[in-house]
């Protein structure tokens, strides 16, 4: 399953399943389909900005040795942050929230 956010103030945005199920945790949406109102984008907002200043930081701080340094044999995938997920979800919001019209997803 995929979800296709939708607004009539910006361009549709595509999330797998996982991600979506996380972004949508993040805001109390969890749902197959649902609305994120102009009313209700202030708040998921600060939130989802909170959640990324804390993927910053987490990203921040070391962690374990790349596996690559000590295995040349071993190919390193780029990976994407949560934090990084979650920047083009939170334009969406603030360009809907501008122009006062709802976000949908599954309808």
């Amino acid at each position: 399953m995929i979800y296709e956010f939708t607004s009539k103030a910006t361009g549709n945005l595509i999330m797998t399943q996982a991600v979506g199920d996380q972004v949508l945790d993040l805001i109390g949406k969890r749902s197959a389909k649902g609305i994120i109102t102009v009313l209700e984008m202030p708040l998921h907002i600060q939130r989802l900005k909170t959640e990324l200043a804390r993927s910053k930081n987490q990203s921040a701080t070391p962690t374990e040795l790349d596996s690559s340094a000590t295995n040349p044999n071993v190919d390193q995938q780029p990976t994407v942050s949560l934090g990084q997920r979650l920047v083009p979800f939170i334009e969406m919001l603030e360009r809907a929230h501008a122009k006062e019209k709802d976000i949908v997803w599954g309808v």
